[in-house]
């Protein structure tokens, strides 16, 4: 009896943790090609609240030369990136500005080379990190 308490008692805690430490949402993917330089991943997400975005690459390398992320209240934030970022690699971001009040993320634009050789496009997939 008292092993089934603690043991409820520390999968009670341990989710508790896991879900205070933020969870990462996966939030859309666009496959991008060399023809390109910009591509838009469309998210709409009203109840997400994130501090940081994730961009993971798969398929092909790209270069991301910045992000530019709009908000559904009209903000826009610019970063500049300029980091290469092989297949099966990652990139974080922090958002420099906190969230408040209709701060959902609308729309997150990719400015980005990627790398033309035989096998074509990218895909890059976005993930944003709730606060």
């Amino acid at each position: 009896m008292f092993r089934n308490l603690a043991l409820a008692l520390m999968m009670i805690v341990f989710s508790a943790g896991a879900s205070y430490a933020g969870e990462w949402v996966r939030l859309g993917d666009r496959h991008v090609g060399f023809i390109s330089d910009r591509d838009t991943i469309h998210v709409g997400r009203y109840d997400g609240k994130f501090i940081r975005l994730k961009l993971k690459v798969f398929k092909n390398d790209i270069e991301l030369n910045s992000i530019r992320v709009v908000f559904g209240n009209g903000e826009v934030e610019e970063i500049v990136f300029n980091h290469h970022i092989r297949d099966g690699g990652e990139a974080v971001v922090d958002l420099p500005h906190g969230w408040h009040e209709g701060r959902y993320i609308r729309e997150v634009e990719l400015h980005y080379h990627s790398r033309p050789d035989f096998r074509g496009e990218a895909i890059a997939e976005l993930w944003g990190k709730e606060d």
